[in-house]
């Protein structure tokens, strides 16, 4: 499991009030190291047909309902 995952598991047993302070956080850490997507983020954060869009992402991601590449796919990638 690399880091990226790691913090998602975590994040999967938080309160939600922790998870948005997590997520505040490192998008203050985006902005100050990747200063070129902060308004990137901050649009697409501030867009409410996108967050429609990627909460439902989340709901099949998470139901493991929605796309799955093939390995195939995936190997393609690289």
């Amino acid at each position: 499991m690399n880091t990226a995952e790691l913090i998602y598991q975590k994040s999967k047993q938080l309160p939600e009030p922790i998870v948005i302070e997590l997520l505040h956080y490192l998008e203050f850490l985006e902005s100050k190291y990747y200063p070129e997507n902060a308004q990137e983020t901050l649009a697409v954060l501030q867009n409410p047909s996108l967050m429609t869009q990627i909460k439902a992402s989340e709901k099949t991601f998470a139901d493991k309902t929605g796309f799955m590449p093939t390995e195939e796919q995936l190997n393609a990638l690289d």
